[in-house]
């Protein structure tokens, strides 16, 4: 049961930092710039936010 738990918390934690990476690499597009832009950079935060407080109600 612990190692699942360790497995699963591991895979959220790599999750966030792809999301976060995917973030920072759209940023520097003008894409970013226009209104879908906006709307995808949202997107983006919101899926980092709710993986990171996955991961603190886990703990």
């Amino acid at each position: 049961m612990e190692t699942i738990l360790t497995g699963l918390i591991f895979v959220l934690a790599i999750s966030m930092i792809l999301s976060e990476i995917y973030k920072i690499s759209f940023e520097r597009k003008p894409e970013s710039k226009d209104e879908r832009g906006v709307l995808i950079l949202l997107k983006v935060k919101n899926v980092s936010y709710y993986i990171l407080l996955g991961e603190l109600y886990l703990e």
